[in-house]
């Protein structure tokens, strides 16, 4: 660690790294190392499968190039596992929309439905062809979702299920914001809710802010 205002020297063998086979890297950044290279090797060989994993395997991916430089050979790797992941929510699909949590389940999960859904906008959005009656369908499934949603009355017994679905709504609002498709009448009325969690609130300001409503966010 070299502070502020200081100075150091880091001497090092290029021949006896060169004879060990080891590797000689610099890694130089503003803020505490977050050991880039090593975090985004681990993502390509993640191996756990359910959808929550799977998009969260391939959402940093997206971004990859924003925190590091990055070669012919490993934009080609990028984009590999990006497609794969695309063309696997595909399969986890339901017809009304949604998405499941785990190939085979019969009912779409609410968190990962807008999870996959705002992959799969982000993805479009850095240039990944997704199909658009994919899109479509999530669309609607969410507006549905969004509609019809009413909150639950909070009790002492219950608190974690107001919590949950606070943010389950909010979450929601900000994924259709976010691909171009926001539920204005859906968000009006959650911001109405004097109890709202703060963590459904920041998702909510979000949902405002992709809208344009500043004032609102």
């Amino acid at each position: 660690w070299i502070e502020s205002g200081q100075s150091a020297s880091l001497p090092y063998g290029l021949q006896q790294a060169a004879t060990s086979g080891s590797n000689v890297q610099l890694e130089v950044s503003r803020i505490p190392s977050v050991d880039i290279s090593r975090r985004f090797d681990f993502l390509y060989n993640y191996a756990h499968h359910c959808t929550e994993q799977l998009a969260s395997k391939a959402l940093p991916l997206l971004f990859v190039r924003q925190f590091k430089d990055t070669d012919a050979q490993e934009d080609a790797r990028i984009k590999t596992n990006v497609q794969e992941a695309i063309r696997q929510l595909y399969t986890r699909q339901l017809a009304n929309g949604g998405f499941v949590y785990w190939p085979g389940n019969a009912v779409a999960d609410e968190w990962i439905s807008s999870y996959a859904g705002m992959f799969l906008t982000l993805a479009q959005e850095k240039g990944y062809a997704v199909q658009p009656g994919v899109l479509a369908r999530w669309k609607a499934y969410q507006s549905a979702a969004a509609r019809n949603w009413r909150m639950p009355a909070q009790t002492e017994t219950d608190k974690d299920l107001f919590w949950q679905s606070a943010l389950q709504q909010a979450y929601r609002l900000y994924t259709l914001a976010l691909a171009g498709a926001p539920e204005q009448g859906a968000m009006n009325r959650l911001k109405e809710q004097s109890t709202l969690p703060l963590q459904a609130r920041w998702q909510l300001a979000g949902a405002y802010a992709l809208t344009g409503q500043s004032k609102a966010a």
